[in-house]
């Protein structure tokens, strides 16, 4: 098989427990005799740089591209630099790695057989190509290689952990995106089944969507197989940051300490800032809370090379992997590897490596203050146990964890499951027959002169139009074979005929030629899509308005949007004209109607919808609002119960629209 897979942490890229997996991954699958490709970003350092050059090893079996994108400061990179890179990293600095990505796999794929492609959902870097892709025709040959996300640790999950802002505009876009990777996928993977299960309740996922395997051990630490541990020493390892359950920990190690004169604690791994770059370092908060008489027991060693881990594992007594949430963690992967019992939070897949008491010590954690009073009972118990019990409880760990996550055994379940895809998305896909599709275009202050040049490109569309609607409330004539409708019949009146595709925009929108017929293959993939928002380009500058979650929709913003909307959504939300009285408002309220309803939004990548930055009008005058904030504010208090889940958030999209 030839597996592709995309990653930004690959190395010498900063490594974290995505970028571990992917290089342990990757390099069993070569040495089992799979061709395997990676795309991942440059790093001074690398060995080659830029499409042309992969770097090459194993015989050539395992292909690195290291492709420009920013440097050390998140600067863009000349040579990647374009349009849509730049106006998705106006919303994410992470998102501009997609098209970049998505340019790299279309090369692949034009000379190469590839039977997968796997992505991470974090920072979403394969949502651009699933975008385009879902765009093709049914029988195009890209959409019978699979698109497979494995799930590690989604972005909102973890800045709520982190105790980190999760109302910022651009951790919504995150969300947003990795959420429509995850279910625009053929395929989910995750190693827990902690989070396999939130991910599924979050997405509204089918039980079977989620495929739980373990991540594979890879190289095992090296360390002295007689190496005595130091009595009373529990050891920290990972990055010091508070979903690690660093501050429900070092609460309940000082009252250990203070129970147990020879308990000492120490901390291994890369620091977290607070409050961003310039931030405090959580450590040094950390070490605030701990009375001064106690601090000389406490150690803070910040991150140490991988090759002498091993000695740290093995100098420990036991190890702490006090979570408050987590994935699969490689730490509690890397302390049984090594011999070492685990006291562990059920937060994560740590209660899935542990299969009882006799490996370590499992406490529930379900909320902080749980949590710390638990953790305080686990350190007594574990500090109490005498070294030999200890020594056995770590070598049982150590063949408990070197069976479920053996390379061999991941292997083999990975290689199952690549072939089951490849087979699935294989099969000969039917043609669906050619939908009918319509244009309704509203004078909301449009330019008079663009509109003849808006129809024409109607006119040009490779789908060709069956139904033209035009909402003439201002002055602009009726084009010669539109008709003129009534916007708040549109749906009660013109149901029966709608088409079952429909653009809704400004009669001066100029439309690309292919974005009827995108849509509807769009449309044509996934049945639960209700609508889907194009690249818009205004007044030369590009936008990229993917709309896709509520908070979003409901927020105000000055960015333009436009839609494509299937016909019976439509029909099934009550169509288009309820709440609001200006285009934008209309658009955004159908669409959190739909929503609602449990239909979903994506955003359609390719050519991009030309428009003018003006002043836009209210539709349905007689009625209208005197101010644009009003009829903001009427959409946010219509949708007000979906954003109830996140009061922060509504709390500052409210006072926005109020100032």
């Amino acid at each position: 098989m030839h597996i592709c897979f995309v990653s930004r942490e690959y190395p010498p890229n900063l490594m974290g427990g995505i970028g571990t997996y992917v290089a342990n991954m990757t390099q069993v699958l070569a040495e089992a005799g799979h061709r395997v490709s990676v795309l991942t970003q440059y790093h001074p350092a690398a060995p080659a740089q830029g499409f042309e050059t992969p770097h090459l090893s194993l015989d050539g079996r395992l292909r690195v591209y290291y492709l420009p994108f920013v440097d050390e400061k998140w600067q863009l990179r000349p040579e990647a630099r374009n349009a849509l890179v730049e106006a998705l990293m106006r919303r994410d600095s992470a998102a501009g790695f997609g098209p970049i990505v998505s340019s790299a796999l279309e090369r692949l794929l034009i000379h190469e057989h590839i039977d997968a492609i796997e992505a991470p959902e974090y920072e979403a870097p394969l949502l651009h190509f699933q975008q385009m892709r879902a765009a093709l025709p049914p029988a195009h040959p890209w959409r019978k290689v699979p698109t497979i996300v494995h799930l590690h640790s989604p972005s909102h999950l973890i800045f709520e952990h982190d105790d980190d802002p999760t109302c910022t505009q651009w951790l919504r876009a995150r969300k947003a995106d990795e959420a429509q990777s995850i279910w625009m996928a053929d395929g989910v993977l995750c190693p827990s089944a902690f989070l396999a299960a939130q991910v599924r309740e979050w997405l509204r996922l089918s039980e079977d969507s989620v495929r739980v395997i373990p991540y594979l051990i890879g190289p095992l630490l090296e360390y002295e197989q007689d190496s005595t541990p130091q009595p009373g020493l529990c050891l920290f390892v990972g990055r010091v940051e508070p979903r690690k359950g660093v501050f429900e920990f070092v609460e309940a190690a000082v009252d250990a300490a203070r129970e147990f004169p020879s308990a000492r604690f120490r901390f291994v791994g890369g620091p977290h800032l607070r409050s961003g770059i310039k931030g405090e370092e959580t450590a040094r908060l950390l070490e605030s809370l701990i009375p001064a008489e106690l601090r000389a027991r406490f150690a803070f060693a910040g991150r140490v090379p991988r090759e002498a881990l091993g000695r740290e594992y093995r100098s420990a007594s036991f190890v702490a992997v006090p979570s408050r949430w987590d994935n699969y963690p490689n730490t509690c992967m890397e302390a049984m590897s090594c011999a070492r019992p685990v006291l562990a939070s059920d937060q994560g897949g740590m209660a899935e490596m542990l299969a009882g008491p006799k490996q370590g010590c499992l406490v529930q954690g379900q909320d902080r203050g749980t949590l710390a009073r638990n953790l305080r009972d686990g350190l007594r118990q574990m500090l109490t146990k005498g070294a030999d019990e200890l020594a056995q409880m770590g070598q049982r760990a150590r063949e408990r964890i070197l069976e479920i996550c053996a390379d061999a055994t991941i292997l083999r379940l990975h290689e199952e499951y690549y072939k089951g895809m490849a087979l699935r998305c294989a099969a000969s896909i039917p043609d669906p027959a050619r939908p009918k599709a319509g244009v309704l275009l509203a004078d909301d202050g449009a330019a008079p002169e663009r509109i003849p040049r808006a129809t024409l490109a109607i006119d040009a569309q490779t789908l060709e139009p069956s139904a033209k609607l035009f909402i003439a409330e201002g002055t602009c004539s009726v084009p010669a074979g539109w008709s003129c409708v009534n916007a708040r019949a549109l749906v009660t009146e013109h149901a029966p005929s709608m088409p079952d595709v429909i653009y809704i925009g400004a009669a001066d929108d100029i439309l690309p030629s292919d974005a009827l017929e995108r849509a509807a293959n769009a449309f044509a993939t996934f049945p639960e899509l209700g609508y889907c928002t194009p690249l818009l380009r205004w007044n030369g500058l590009l936008t990229c308005p993917f709309r896709s979650d509520a908070l979003q929709l409901i927020s105000p913003s000055e960015q333009p949007l436009r839609g494509f909307f299937r016909k019976e959504a439509l029909i099934d939300c009550g169509g288009v004209f309820v709440n609001g009285h200006y285009l934008p408002d209309l658009l955004r309220d159908a669409m959190l109607r739909l929503l609602a309803k449990g239909w979903r939004g994506c955003s359609l990548a390719g050519a991009a919808v030309e428009g003018l930055h003006r002043e836009s009008r209210p539709l349905l005058r007689p009625l209208a609002y005197h101010e644009r904030r009003d009829s903001q504010l009427a959409i946010a208090r219509a949708h007000i119960a979906q954003a109830s889940a996140d009061p922060a958030s509504l709390a500052e999209l409210l006072a926005s629209i109020r100032a």
